[in-house]
């Protein structure tokens, strides 16, 4: 099994080095942060308390809702969700 080489310090390249590097070294710093935040702000904007973002290691991230009776009338009409693999290849041109 193959590991990845480890850094012996953090921070090889200085901060100002690269500008995108910096905003890419930031979000992955605080990215536990801003999913909480993005849970709370969803279940203020959805008024839904049952709402809760979770994650796995198939699907990645995702937002659950428990089927409440306030839950299912207050559901979302947009989402970020992708297409099943299965939709796709039946929608193609033959």
């Amino acid at each position: 099994m193959s590991r990845r080489p480890r850094w012996p310090t953090p921070g090889i390249l200085r901060a100002g080095f690269d500008a995108e590097l910096d905003g890419l070294v930031d979000k992955s710093r605080h990215a536990k942060e801003w999913i909480a935040n993005l849970e709370q702000t969803e279940r203020e904007r959805l008024d839904i308390k049952s709402l809760k973002v979770g994650y796995n290691k198939v699907f990645g991230y995702y937002i659950e809702i428990t089927n409440t009776p306030r839950a299912a009338r207050c559901r979302p009409t947009t989402s970020a969700s992708r297409p099943s693999p299965t939709a796709s290849a039946t929608s193609r041109p033959t």
